[in-house]
């Protein structure tokens, strides 16, 4: 997907802004969640992005999973609250602010009550490329040296004289010290679903672990939890056994267009 500068989003804007007054007679320039994304991260105003969601043709998503993206793209409340409402109506809103009121001031919403914690989110993502990293550690431990001494001999007594001779063996073994290696493995894997690309990892810390890199090209039932994807597969191909693998979600953003 091309980037869009800031200046093309501004005109996207003041063309959004342009239908308002004209919503009966020209069709209204579409919107979608990309959109609004790249108008926040062109730093244009928050209530320039809400007067132009106001007069949009709103092609928004707007799920629980897609709002958690649109926070961590930097999207505030009141522009989801703004894509949520026109979302849901049938005309554009008449109460915008005309095009020479610029910059508009909307009054402050209150903020919203927390919703309670939603169940994962279900999607199937395809697999786009993987990497793996192997990473070695190395410690070391000493065992204490140790010492034995073993002794035997004979004695005569005549009289008031003894005689006693005494032969001693001692065996020692020296301290030694000992190395472990331990490896681990570092797996990334890129995957997609519903027109978003996430990059997600996870750690395997022992042979037969169930993180692991994913076929590229092949799908697979996943869930959504917070910052957290699992992934369900089959380890050691399509007969194999079958898995539940965590990975933590390291990024996500919009597909690029082909």
């Amino acid at each position: 997907m091309r980037i869009q500068t800031k200046a093309s989003l501004v005109l996207l804007l003041f063309v959004v802004i342009a239908h308002i007054g004209f919503a009966q007679q020209q069709k209204e320039t579409s919107m979608n969640n990309a959109t609004v994304v790249q108008m926040v991260q062109a730093k244009i105003s928050p209530d320039l992005i809400i007067l132009a969601i106001s007069g949009c043709e709103p092609h928004f998503q707007l799920n629980y999973a897609n709002t958690q993206y649109l926070h961590q793209f930097g999207v505030n409340d009141d522009i989801v609250m703004a894509m949520v409402k026109r979302q849901q109506s049938d005309e554009p809103s008449n109460t915008a602010a005309p095009a020479a009121a610029i910059p508009v001031t909307t009054q402050q919403a209150p903020a919203p009550t927390p919703a309670p914690t939603p169940a994962p989110t279900s999607l199937t993502v395809r697999a786009i490329t993987h990497a793996s990293r192997l990473n070695e550690y190395t410690s070391a431990y000493t065992t204490p040296g140790t010492s034995n001494t073993n002794c035997s001999g004979t004695g005569t007594a005549i009289g008031n004289t003894t005689n006693a001779t005494a032969n001693c063996q001692t065996t020692s073994n020296p301290a030694q010290t000992h190395q472990i290696t331990m490896r681990t493995m570092d797996v990334s894997n890129v995957v997609e679903a519903g027109g978003m690309q996430y990059t997600i990892s996870c750690t395997a810390h022992w042979v037969g672990s169930s993180c692991g890199p994913m076929n590229d090209g092949d799908t697979f039932p996943a869930e959504i939890k917070g910052n957290t994807m699992w992934i369900t597969g089959r380890k050691g191909g399509n007969q194999g056994r079958k898995v539940r693998s965590k990975y933590r979600i390291l990024d996500i953003r919009p597909m690029a267009r082909q």
